[in-house]
């Protein structure tokens, strides 16, 4: 169904498997480039679809921290843990972004304690571009 859409569909299931939502973009990927689709643009446009479905979990997290502020006041017990874990890992935790199951959660996390966005950004896409590399350069040399 996603290849019907041709770029645009590897662009959309990549932006959603970064959200919360259960996707592989991998398996996706793979069937891409299975199908003839070049391997440098798939890299790209694969790397900016999850890269902008990370940034949407982190003004997400900003987004309900703000919510979270106004119900419970500022001294939540969890959001003080948690920015204790930034101030501990900093904004490198986003290069695990790319990582199953977590990197949407550390996303989140960035945004709830509204880490600096433009390291958190930038690790976060380094991570994706370097997974989806990874994944291109195995499938093309296997």
């Amino acid at each position: 169904m996603w290849l019907s859409f041709g770029w645009l569909g590897l662009f959309g299931i990549t932006f959603l498997s970064a959200t919360l939502l259960p996707f592989s973009s991998e398996v996706v990927l793979l069937l891409f480039l299975s199908e003839g689709f070049d391997p440098l643009t798939a890299l790209f446009v694969a790397t900016l679809g999850n890269s902008l479905g990370g940034a949407t979990n982190y003004y997400i997290g900003a987004w309900g921290s703000a919510k979270l502020q106004k119900r419970f006041g500022s001294e939540n017990k969890r959001k003080a843990q948690w920015e204790s874990y930034v101030q501990r890992y900093g904004t490198y935790t986003a290069w695990l972004a790319w990582a199953p199951f977590i990197g949407d959660f550390i996303m989140l996390l960035l945004g709830i304690v509204r880490a600096n966005k433009y390291w958190s950004f930038t690790y976060m896409t380094l991570g994706k571009f370097l997974r989806y590399y990874v994944v291109i350069f195995v499938y093309e040399n296997w």
